[in-house]
């Protein structure tokens, strides 16, 4: 769908919904075919493996978890994820913002003392307010946030859902149908029109935001969700020190976001402007707010020095530094 938000007639918004269904309808009919299927994915990533068919819409990829896990432990969330992707793409450098660990054998049989361990070393803040690792609980491929997290990465290899691998694999972001719930905003729109736009909860919609700031290639397709979704200040500001703590970049993105999905005014166009903004209407305590400006400060030094360089080494070279494999890799 079209990353243009805007109050769109009812014909262009089921024209580009129409269009995301057709390649949905598309690989939904050749996904059926595991051979088909199998084919499609070694054509369009770095995947070399096998793809087998499970039951209930689930699928088996050879992927090596992020890090080395015990019999009966796996990887959910961001690492599960990030496991996935590079094993499509070999090029995937991301690092999981967590570590989220699971145990799925008989609850009798698990070592409590290894699971606290796993905690400890993979996921501190957990562990400082007395958790283990997690549970698997029932229907957890029911239950996820968005398509992308419907997956489980263990030392035997990923389970995920057909939706995740496809979705991952379009690098498109999109509320899970355990999330989405119908509702009608018909004020919105004129009165001959009906719309149909999902609805989740202002975290999830924050997140949301913050998920396509992380990539310039990622698209979200729920586009119509946020012409009629406000996200309360507490959950904006949230999500901005989560990307406050990624990086610069994706602060700025996700401030971006904002901005263009209409959840805060124009002028708001920086992340501290963006914390000077929220801070009227939450008292949301930052834990990465003054990291952030040192490594602001820091990349706008730095960023002085790499123009000096330039300007020195073209005076030199002239225009053969253009052509300079190293001169382009620095």
């Amino acid at each position: 769908m079209s990353r243009e938000v805007q109050y769109r007639t009812h014909k262009e918004r089921l024209e580009l919904f129409q269009e995301d269904k057709q390649i949905d309808d598309f690989l939904e009919k050749i996904s059926k075919d595991e051979k088909l299927f199998t084919r499609y994915l070694h054509m369009f990533s770095d995947y070399e493996g096998e793809v087998i068919f499970l039951v209930e819409n689930l699928l088996k990829l050879n992927v090596e978890p992020y890090i080395d896990l015990p019999e009966n432990y796996a990887l959910k969330g961001g690492a599960a994820h990030v496991s996935l992707e590079r094993a499509l793409n070999f090029q995937c450098n991301d690092t999981p913002r967590d570590i989220d660990i699971c145990y799925f054998g008989e609850k009798s049989n698990e070592d409590v003392e290894l699971s606290m361990q796993l905690a400890k070393e993979y996921s501190p803040e957990d562990y400082a307010n007395g958790y283990g690792t997690e549970y698997l609980e029932d229907n957890y491929f029911g239950t996820r946030d968005f398509t992308i997290n419907e997956i489980l990465v263990s030392s035997e290899g990923a389970i995920m859902t057909k939706q995740a691998l496809l979705d991952t694999m379009r690098s498109i972001i999109r509320f899970s149908t355990f999330e989405k719930t119908n509702f009608y905003y018909q004020d919105e729109y004129d009165d001959d029109e009906e719309v149909d736009v999902c609805f989740v909860n202002d975290k999830l919609a924050s997140k949301a935001l913050r998920f396509i700031a992380e990539r310039d290639e990622r698209v979200f397709v729920d586009d119509d969700f946020f012409q009629v979704k406000y996200i309360n200040e507490f959950h904006m500001a949230l999500h901005l020190d989560r990307a406050m703590e990624i990086g610069p970049d994706i602060a700025q993105a996700f401030v971006d976001n904002l901005q263009k999905y209409n959840q805060i005014p124009e002028e708001i166009d920086s992340p501290s402007k963006c914390v000077a903004y929220l801070e009227y209407y939450t008292d949301f305590i930052y834990h990465h707010y003054d990291s952030y400006k040192k490594m602001k400060e820091l990349l706008s030094e730095k960023k002085f020095d790499i123009v000096e360089f330039e300007k020195q080494y073209l005076n030199t070279f002239g225009e053969r530094a253009e052509l300079d494999l190293k001169y382009s890799h620095i």
